[in-house]
């Protein structure tokens, strides 16, 4: 039975991982024969996908992988309107003047970002 799920059923060649697609409860493997490029018909669980590919560890970590990606970045939304409110409310700078300082900020991060990849480039 297992053997039938990893496999094509036209040609009985293995199945191989095309790419990987992320949903909300995580990622899960879309594979197709690299004989008849034919895909599986029916979605398969993650459970399924865990039980029957060779690839398990790989999948359970760019699920726990995406998980704390999302994570962190509500934590940063969550965090950055926490400093918002504080610098405005305690620290007495007006909302304008977050929001200009924040782009600048950006702004600065994204040249210092382009300047160091260009160096790497030139010493390679």
């Amino acid at each position: 039975m297992s053997d039938s799920l990893d496999h094509c059923p036209h040609c009985r060649q293995g199945l191989e991982i095309i790419f990987v697609k992320f949903t909300a409860f995580g990622a899960r493997p879309v594979s197709s024969c690299p004989n008849c490029a034919l895909m599986p018909i029916e979605p398969r669980s993650m459970r399924t996908t865990a039980r029957y590919f060779s690839g398990t560890r790989m999948i359970e970590a760019l699920n726990s992988r995406f998980k704390i990606i999302v994570f962190m970045g509500l934590a940063a939304i969550l965090i950055a309107g926490f400093l918002r409110h504080a610098l405005h409310v305690y620290g007495g700078i007006s909302r304008e003047d977050i929001r200009v300082d924040s782009l600048l900020l950006i702004c600065a991060f994204g040249i210092v970002t382009v300047l160091f990849k260009v160096l790497r480039r030139h010493q390679t």
